[in-house]
């Protein structure tokens, strides 16, 4: 009785294992190579050169664990730090920029409505 239990957990951790490893395997992983259906952008050079090395030592000292930083004006690029070929996840800082006033906004408004 007691071997039959030892069995059968070692059954349901093998088919557990198993079952883990075909969905680990399953996952889609994400290459680092050229992609063939990017389009590349126009490089625009607004910005002087002593503010690009400003905003790159700005990007450097702020963002520790950033890779990449793209800005781009009318679909230019206008600065860029870091590998830009190398495929990565993407964080866009206007939602959080946007964030900031649409803050305030409510603030005052909150602030008028307990007055």
């Amino acid at each position: 009785m007691k071997s039959k239990k030892i069995l059968k957990k070692i059954l349901l951790s093998l088919l557990f294992l198993i079952a883990a490893f075909v969905t680990y395997s399953l996952i889609p992983r994400v290459g680092h190579s050229q992609n063939s259906y990017a389009e590349p952008l126009m490089k625009a050079n607004p910005l002087s050169i002593s503010f690009q090395e400003e905003l790159r030592k700005f990007a450097q000292d702020t963002a520790t664990k950033t890779e990449v930083v793209i800005a781009l004006m009318n679909n230019e690029i206008i600065f860029e730090k870091g590998n830009t070929k190398k495929l990565i996840n993407l964080h866009s800082a206007r939602k959080s920029i946007m964030r900031y006033p649409c803050g305030f906004k409510n603030q005052r408004y909150l602030r008028k409505k307990n007055r």
